[in-house]
């Protein structure tokens, strides 16, 4: 009759889980079952949402049923553009009473040829956010002038772009151009393998075609096994299946597979017979088929061993009846255990009540018999009448007793100066008993958290006094409701610590020049003492305490790098209730100072000259050659300085001593001719008083000028005759420069200089080729030096008398080196002579050379005949030399300036008496003040002087300009369809120093903007450079009328300079690469959307009121000493020494909560 019953309870269960889940369903829920969920549910809301994000519902009823008044609908509409293309979707038109619709995206595509659609923008040239490959699937269409967004296509420009192979499913496959649908291509279907269940697939279409492959039939000859026995409810895997064998159906040929269960649970045991289907898998299942057998298993029931949980009750009272106990009763049970080791539960049980007593105080076991007939488990289990189900039973007593003490002994040594909250734990509490009736009670000793230490809690930081000490204990019994709690006391001697020596304290963060009185000196005594039993051979450990009454300042100087010690005197008495201190100790408090440098600022009042020189050749100042080492020190013979230049201490006539050098890390190189600015840097001579500074001087880099040409050897192994491109001329030849400075170049000799028909001396000319790399280097003077190698033909002509080649002698200068030489054809040797006339003065003839050189002493022409003679006649020819007069000499003016703008001469360079005009040309902010003469006997009037017979040097003198006078200008209030309280403002430095407010109907005024819509706040800090209409911002409060959303970007810059924030309204994009934050000694990486700095934008999109944060980059500066690190290690042992105190005491007073 009960298996009945329950049946008929099961039925009912699986009848409800089967209704409709909106039987269940109430105020709009419903809850649905998921089928093959495993038993789990799931519960949704009914919202019934339209495409428009509106309720399906247009007439919402109230929680009485009334219906609530209707909403004003409004239309809104999404168009599409083409933007170029055709077919694009018509326009979409949602009706809702909401300020704002979302319309989802046509999926029709419109088309263009050569083009590809990527996607729909809010602009022509926009960026693709809708539709498209990833974009949004809706647009946001708001409340506005006309209800209307549009939205345009975007395209891109392509060649072909071919499409997915597809199968015809004939064999062949197609494919489609993506941007041109009437281009395809057609192609046959090729490559895979077919088997006996699948068909070869194409390596291009990735398509089935062509025939299945037919395999061979397979036949189980020898089943697999499986262990036994079998117990009813486990379930065989496939690896359980041993041994078995498959062949080839009519042959001997074992096919290689596996044996498994063919049905899924078909390897689970149930009671009685199982047969079981076994399928056999060949390993190649396209050469052969699979095969099954059948395995019959009988089902074994397990052996009940022990029931491993005891039924435990301690919460009735003394006199309850055997039956309201509460033992578990059908169908409730126990659970049991088999000889498998499998748990079954739960299995009634019948309790035997005769051995209960109702009113006896302790602990009563009783058994019970187990039923597993009345089970669920009865085809699992064999019934038992040995195992026996028991339950432990222990009545409420109410009696309550209080316990007798034998006090506790306290195990932690105690030493004056220990810190009671670090000493004081109940862990220190060893023995003690706690007995009532003369039976021991269990429970607790613990310390008496409210008890008092020198009138301070136990957990407090208060320092132990040597001497006896009496503390108080609670009995906490684990049962209270049978035992009250109960006090007692327990002595404890406090051993005092014997003082060892004072502990310097180290004051390394004040600045050089601090008074005494400001370096906070404070009353902290640090010292050595022993007696810790961490320390039993009197190693000892550091103590701290606020015992020094005074401190000594005769020792102090303020001004002085040197590391000084500061005594103070100390409280002995009260030092004396902690530690013994011996009579000789020096109980002095000790403090080491160490100022630190606290350099001020300078400013170079006077720039350096640059001087270079390479051995005894100089160059005027500020000038170097190209591509030579640009560096204050010496190369080889090449030396260069930095003179003349003057810093002082910023803002005073100080003059700060110190050297000047060049920052970039010399030596390095002015690749180019021309001007160049090159930072110099003041480095002072004692950093810890004055910092460094640099300013940009101005150095000329010039072209080394070539001096001269080395001459090869000379050519005097070529015949007569010999053709200019047989002579083996050299390719190239080494330039000489001013400086001393050469160089192999390449040469063009000139064709045109030599003659094949002459055996006489004769010299080719060439010019030296520069390449790129020279012409940065060298430049050629005026007149052009150039190269030249003599040439002597050997004479194998036949004897033949002279013939003098020369038609002209070249003119000469008075005073400069003259040389020229005659050349004559015919049998050497050729002797020459004067026959009439005279050589200018100076000159003289080689009658073997020819040669006629020397230096022409005075002007004029002279006209002379030559002849030429030799063994077989002779020759003569007119000529003439005119000598001029030499040219005056000329002076360099050399015009410098004080680096606030620039001076000129013009000319550049005279001879004397000559009038030079100068010119100043003032930087920014300055004006020009005089002319300083640096050297030369000169006097500017009018920026006018005579050039002397000398070099001369000026120098162009620059004052500041006062500053101006800030020009103000007239801020417009614009009340934005309000009311502003004033139209217009004044500027004050170019600040309002007030801002007006304003006021309109149903709104709520955000503050005066730059822009009508969006824009820049505008504060008592923004600086206006210009006449200037603001705009006042609202928020609506009230009326039908939507209000427009407006959305506020801050930024956060972390230390760095303010940036106003951007309000604008939904969806602007924003680019965060426009505001860049300023911060001293950091450089500006990035914005971050969240202040841990991880995630990196340069633009936003803005949705909503958002903020990002700025992040920094340390600008690294070399320290000029270790009192950084020292605050650093300093902060970091004071933060972790407080965390630790913070944490014992939150340790403890959580403990005395638990306790309570």
């Amino acid at each position: 009759m009960k298996k009945r019953i329950l049946s008929i309870l099961l039925t009912l269960c699986m009848v409800l889980t089967m209704m409709p889940a909106t039987v269940f369903a109430a105020d709009g829920e419903v809850a649905a079952r998921a089928s093959e969920t495993g038993g789990l549910y799931e519960h949704h809301e009914a919202c019934g949402a339209n495409s428009a994000g509106a309720s399906d519902t247009m007439m919402p009823k109230t929680r009485s049923g009334a219906v609530r008044p209707a909403a004003t609908q409004y239309t809104y509409t999404l168009h599409y553009d083409a933007n170029g293309g055709s077919g694009a979707p018509p326009s979409q038109s949602v009706i809702s009473s909401e300020f704002h619709v979302w319309v989802p995206i046509s999926d029709k595509i419109p088309t263009r040829d050569g083009y590809t659609f990527m996607g729909w923008a809010n602009s022509r040239t926009g960026k693709p956010i809708y539709g498209g490959n990833g974009g949004y699937t809706e647009c946001l269409v708001v409340h506005g002038y006309d209800m209307s967004t549009t939205i345009y296509a975007i395209w891109e420009v392509h060649n072909h772009s071919w499409g997915e192979w597809t199968s015809n499913g004939n064999g062949t496959h197609t494919r489609t151009c993506i941007a041109d649908s009437s281009h395809t291509e057609t192609g046959n279907c090729s490559g895979g393998k077919a088997t006996s269940t699948e068909k070869a697939v194409c390596e291009t279409c990735h398509k089935a075609y062509g025939e299945l492959l037919q395999p061979a039939k397979t036949v189980i000859t020898t089943p697999p096994t499986l262990r036994l026995p079998a117990y009813v409810g486990n379930e065989y895997t496939d690896k359980a299946l041993m041994g078995g064998e498959a062949k080839a159906e009519g042959t001997d040929t074992v096919v290689p597979g596996t044996f498994g269960f063919k049905y899924y649970e078909g390897g689970r045991v149930h009671p009685g017979e199982n047969r079981m289907v076994i399928l056999f898998t060949p390993k190649d299942t396209e050469a052969y088929t699979t095969a099954e057998c059948i395995l019959t298993v009988v089902g074994t029931k397990r052996t009940i061993t022990r029931v491993p949980d005891d039924v435990i009750i301690t919460d009735k009272p003394i006199g309850t009846a055997f039956e309201d106990l509460g033992l578990p009763l059908f169908p409730f049970g126990v659970k049991v255990e088999t000889n498998t080791g499998a748990s079954y539960s739960p299995v009634p049980v019948t309790w035997d009540g005769s051995t209960y007593d109702p009113n006896k105080y302790g602990e009563q076991i009783i058994t019970g018999k187990l039923h597993v007939e009345r089970s669920g488990f009865t085809d699992d289990l064999e019934p038992t009448s040995t195992v026996k189900a028991t339950a432990r039973i222990t009545l409420i007593d109410d009696r309550v007793f209080t316990p007798t003490l034998e006090p506790p002994t306290y195990s932690k040594q105690l030493y004056g100066g220990d810190l009671c909250f670090l000493v004081f734990a109940d862990k220190y509490l060893s023995g003690g008993t706690a007995t009532v009736n003369g039976e021991t009670v269990s429970g607790k000793f613990t310390l008496d958290k409210d008890q008092k230490i020198y009138g301070h809690s136990l957990t407090a930081s208060t320092l132990l006094q040597a001497g006896q000490l009496q503390l108080k204990i609670i009995f906490t019994p684990d049962n209270l409701k049978r035992y009250n709690k109960a006090k007692c006391t327990v002595d404890v001697n406090v051993v005092p610590r014997t003082f060892k020596e004072t502990r310097a304290g180290h004051i390394t963060n004040e600045k050089f020049g601090t008074p005494f009185e400001e370096l906070n000196l404070s009353d902290s005594f640090s010292f050595y003492a022993v007696g810790d039993e961490k320390d039993p051979e009197g190693t000892g450990m550091d103590f701290g305490m606020n015992v020094v009454t005074s401190w000594d300042s005769s020792t102090y100087d303020p001004n002085s790098f040197e590391e000084q010690t500061i005594y103070g005197e100390v409280n002995r008495a009260e030092l004396e209730k902690y530690f013994t201190i011996p009579e000789n100790a020096d109980l002095r408090a000790v403090r080491k100072v160490q100022l630190q440098p606290d350099p001020t600022e300078t400013e170079i009042t006077q720039l350096p000259v640059f001087r270079w020189k390479n051995g005894d050749f100089t160059l005027p100042d500020n000038t170097i050659f190209t591509w030579r080492k640009l560096q204050v020190g010496t190369y080889n013979d090449e030396v260069g300085t930095l003179v003349g230049g003057v810093a002082k201490v910023k803002g005073t006539d100080t003059v700060a001593p110190g050297t000047f050098s060049f920052k970039n890390a010399p030596p390095f190189y002015l690749q180019t001719p021309g001007e160049h600015d090159v930072t110099v840097v003041f480095t002072p001579d004692d950093l810890r008083l004055h910092k460094p500074t640099e300013i940009t001087i101005k150095i000329n880099a010039i072209k080394n000028t070539i001096r001269n040409i080395d001459e090869p050897d000379p050519i005097t192994d070529k015949p007569f005759g010999t053709p200019f491109a047989e002579l083996g001329l050299p390719e190239n030849v080494c330039i000489n420069a001013v400086d001393g400075a050469w160089r192999w170049v390449d040469v063009a000799w000139d064709e045109s200089s030599y003659d094949a028909e002459s055996v006489d001396w004769q010299t080719i000319t060439g010019t030296p080729v520069l390449s790129n790399d020279d012409g940065d280097i060298f430049q050629q003077p005026e007149p052009a030096v150039t190269a030249a190698i003599r040439v002597k033909l050997i004479d194998n002509r036949p004897p033949m008398p002279p013939t003098i080649v020369a038609e002209s002698l070249p003119d000469g200068m008075e005073g400069e080196a003259y040389s020229s030489r005659l050349t004559a054809k015919g049998t050497a040797p050729i002797t020459w002579s004067i026959v009439s006339g005279v050589l200018p003065e100076g000159l003289s003839l080689n009658e073997d050379t020819g040669e006629i050189s020397g230096t022409p002493a005075g002007e004029g022409t002279e006209v002379f005949t030559v002849m030429a003679v030799n063994a077989l006649g002779e020759d003569i020819k007119e000529f003439s030399i005119t000598i001029a007069k030499a040219p005056e000499t000329e002076y360099a003016v050399i015009v410098r300036d004080d680096g606030h703008g620039t001076g000129s001469a013009d000319p550049a360079s005279a001879t004397a008496g000559t009038e030079i005009t100068l010119t100043a040309a003032p930087n920014a902010g300055y004006h020009f003040k005089e002319w300083q003469v640096m050297s030369g006997d000169v006097t500017v009037r009018d920026d006018k002087f005579t050039m002397p017979s000398d070099n001369v040097e000026i120098k162009a003198i620059f004052e500041e300009d006062a500053p101006p006078t800030p020009t103000e200008y007239t801020v417009t209030f614009d009340g934005n369809d309000g009311t502003p309280s004033v139209d217009s403002m004044t500027t004050t430095k170019q600040k309002l120093t007030s801002l007006p407010d304003a006021s309109r109907s149903k709104h709520s005024f955000n503050g005066w903007y730059t822009e009508k819509s969006g824009g820049t706040k505008i504060t008592t800090d923004t600086v206006f450079s210009a006449n200037t209409t603001v705009y006042a911002h609202w928020t609506h409060t009230g009326d039908n009328n939507p209000p427009v959303n407006y959305y506020t970007l801050r930024f956060e810059t972390g230390g760095g300079s303010a940036i106003p924030g951007v309000q604008e309204t939904y969806n602007t994009y924003i680019d965060l690469t426009k505001y860049v934050p300023t911060r001293h000694g950091y450089t500006f990486v990035g914005w971050y959307s969240e202040r841990s700095l991880v995630n990196k934008v340069s633009d936003i999109y803005l949705t909503g009121d958002r903020t990002v944060y700025a992040g920094w980059r340390a600008v690294t500066i070399p320290q000029t000493g270790d009192s950084g690190q020292m605050n650093l290690w300093s902060t970091a042992l004071c933060a972790s020494f407080a965390g630790c105190v913070a944490l014992i005491v939150w340790k403890i007073r959580r403990r005395e909560k638990k306790s309570l």
